[in-house]
């Protein structure tokens, strides 16, 4: 006459074929176990209700639960299994099927979040489109834990598949955001989102479901604000090859016309198309002295092309001294160029990306040569760059002088 059996919190590694007298059991709890295999004598429990197995080690689930017809809460929460057979299609009264936490080809929006545990219906329909193959083959990936966790390993995810994209020709990319709280609705484009943000919008509308949502948060779980930044500075013109030789182009006309005389410098300097002051005489001296500095690098590079990290990262603090000199309107960029830098030279030799780290070089040594309020310095700037470039072996554009 035993209906219900709690068995839950101990080390059972299988369920005895025994189980099958027990024909008026209407609960059987075995979670926390390590059982490995549901045994077809269950079939024979046709009065069960709930059969809880979570956290287990169990592998597949048998046909043999078509006969459980009472069935209303099947928990396997948390398992190895791999596949939903068409068997649990054929219970007509289960409300509850949590199958969170098993390597299903299923995405966790329709197998249920943390807190909640997905539709059966939803898991059903899911399961049958697999089978039939009109489904495309996936792989989802779920972090769990604190918010500042999740979003680091997602970034760490996201760094890895750009990798791989990129070593794939003519690759089309796209980056989803789900709806909080709201599985079924159509995701949000990533890169839409943002395109919002960077045009100064704080909310996003979706006025099928009304609602706003807070966009700076919505984007914050999967990136940080000061990385997005980062990201939005690399896309811009700074970080285009054609803008880089646009400055330097501009660097060369501004020395490629030798100042005569002083009163022919004032006017230069007085005339309003040269309210920057950029002079042309201090940029061909920093020119030439960055040239001077080159040239003796260059000729012990044998000796410097080895040098250790720890000798370039004083190279780089040597960078962010004077960089904090710079004006406000141009430090914020020339600090992240500089933080990118020391992120790529830590890296291991193999990993580090060469072309990036060239660019990040030249628009550092771009902006030695155009700024315009005079900096304490900012020939030794000029010099460290491009020492740091002959330690790693990156050959860089020396100022255009006369």
């Amino acid at each position: 006459n035993l209906t219900q059996l709690h068995l839950s919190y101990n080390q059972i590694t299988q369920i005895p074929e025994a189980i099958a007298n027990l024909t008026n059991l209407t609960q059987l709890h075995l979670s926390n176990n390590q059982i490995t295999q549901i045994p077809e004598a269950i079939a024979n429990l046709t009065n069960l209700t709930q059969l809880h197995l979570s956290d287990n080690q169990i592998t597949q689930i048998p046909e043999a639960l078509a006969n459980l017809t009472n069935l209303t809460q099947l928990h396997l929460y948390n398992n190895q299994i791999t596949q939903i057979p068409e068997a649990i299609e054929s219970l007509p009264k289960l409300k509850t099927l949590d199958l969170r936490g098993n390597p299903l080809p299923i995405s966790p929006e329709i197998l249920g979040s943390s807190n909640n545990v997905g539709s059966v219906e939803d898991i059903l329909n899911y399961s049958r489109l697999l089978r039939s193959g009109e489904v495309d083959k996936k792989i989802f990936i779920t972090i769990s834990g604190h918010k500042e966790t999740r979003r680091l390993f997602l970034g760490i995810l996201r760094d890895v598949f750009q990798k791989i994209h990129k070593s794939l020709p003519n690759l089309e990319i796209t980056e989803w955001v789900p709806v909080p709280n709201h599985p079924n609705h159509p995701p949000l484009d990533y890169q839409e989102l943002l395109g919002q943000e960077s045009m100064g919008e704080s909310t996003i509308t979706i006025g099928k479901l009304r609602l706003k949502l807070d966009l700076r948060q919505l984007l914050d779980g999967y990136e940080s604000v000061e990385s997005r930044r980062k990201s939005q500075k690399r896309d811009n013109d700074l970080d285009d090859r054609t803008a880089y030789e646009d400055m330097r182009d501009i660097a060369k006309l501004a020395v490629s016309r030798p100042i005569i005389n002083k009163a022919e410098a004032n006017a230069m300097s007085e005339n309003p198309q040269f309210t920057n002051n950029l002079q042309g005489a201090n940029i061909a001296n920093l020119a030439n002295q960055v040239k001077d500095n080159a040239s003796q690098q260059a000729s012990n590079f044998n000796q410097t092309s080895g040098a250790n990290i720890s000798e370039i990262l004083q190279l780089i603090g040597n960078l962010r001294q004077t960089a904090a000199q710079f004006p406000p309107d141009i430090r914020d960029d020339i600090t992240i160029d500089i933080d990118d830098v020391e992120v790529e030279i830590q890296k291991p030799e193999k990993e580090r990306n060469l072309p990036k780290l060239k660019k990040r070089l030249v628009a550092l040594l771009t902006a030695a040569t155009l700024v315009a309020a005079p900096i304490a310095g900012m020939t030794d700037f000029a010099n460290n760059i491009m020492e740091i470039g002959n330690k790693l072996n990156i050959v860089l554009p020396l100022p255009f002088s006369k």
